[in-house]
């Protein structure tokens, strides 16, 4: 993980991610993951430009398991 990829999370969701707990939900997870992609992608200069939202919806629960 990078640390835009926290920067991210924490545009995004309004709080660090080290403050979310064991008890993280769903959309703090799902969010988490759309931070790590997208600052993976800007380190190594690949174009993405899917929000959370268009990213969540290509990905299944079959995906994450």
């Amino acid at each position: 993980m990078t640390m835009g990829a926290m920067l991210r999370f924490k545009q995004q969701m309004g709080y660090e991610v080290t403050a979310v707990t064991k008890k993280e939900s769903f959309t703090d997870n799902l969010t988490l993951l759309w931070c790590c992609v997208a600052s993976a992608c800007a380190r190594e200069k690949i174009p993405f430009d899917l929000s959370p939202m268009e990213m969540a919806d290509a990905i299944t629960l079959e995906d994450l398991s």
